[in-house]
């Protein structure tokens, strides 16, 4: 595998008005830390998008567990979720509910960089993975607008815009369209604030 210094997560941009575009895979925005997985040689790390090591044995493991038979580098999130299935962050600061792992993106795979594939073939390959504690990240083609607001209704963050055809790489385009009425948002906020303090 690459140095894990090559693998620098995708950088989301933002835009206010959701659109549809068939060429495009909206996504549902998962609630949570971002974190790129790491697994070789019975060694599973998760960092985060600023290269700091997420420690979350538990998840660790399982993931450890799950690709006990290849080389991987995944993008994802993770999230903890209540009973209906949706992402709370607080439970997730807290760690005070069940924790599993989105994931939304892979890179690599036994020996093989993944990462100048187009998206739609990327996820193909990272379906093969999803079950368990690993799960693999919702979503539809074109119709992002009908899934904004579902998930408005549903008080869900909001969703990602990804082109069927992209690389991933520095140069590569997601947009993010939140939710500006979603309920979590104010004690994200405080938590990110004492973050930035400490």
């Amino acid at each position: 595998m690459s140095e894990s210094s090559e693998f620098k997560p995708v950088q989301v941009k933002t835009k206010k008005v959701p659109y549809d575009d068939p060429d495009s895979f909206f996504e549902v925005k998962y609630d949570g830390w971002r974190g790129l997985v790491e697994y070789e040689g019975k060694t599973c790390s998760i960092t985060s998008k600023r290269g700091l090591h997420l420690s979350f044995k538990g998840l660790e493991r399982e993931l450890a567990q799950k690709f006990r038979k290849h080389t991987v580098v995944v993008d994802g999130e993770i999230v903890s979720k209540d009973e209906e299935g949706r992402p709370i962050f607080m439970q997730l600061v807290r760690r005070s509910g069940p924790i599993s792992f989105v994931a939304f993106d892979i890179l690599f795979l036994d020996g093989v960089d993944l990462r100048d594939k187009p998206f739609r073939e990327r996820r193909r390959i990272l379906k093969r993975f999803a079950r368990g504690k690993f799960e693999v990240s919702v979503g539809v083609r074109g119709r992002g607008k009908e899934l904004y607001q579902k998930m408005v209704e549903m008080d869900l963050e909001g969703i990602v815009a990804k082109r069927l055809d992209s690389k991933y790489g520095p140069k590569t385009a997601w947009y993010k369209i939140k939710n500006p009425d979603y309920s979590q948002e104010k004690e994200r906020k405080k938590v990110f604030r004492r973050k930035r303090r400490a």
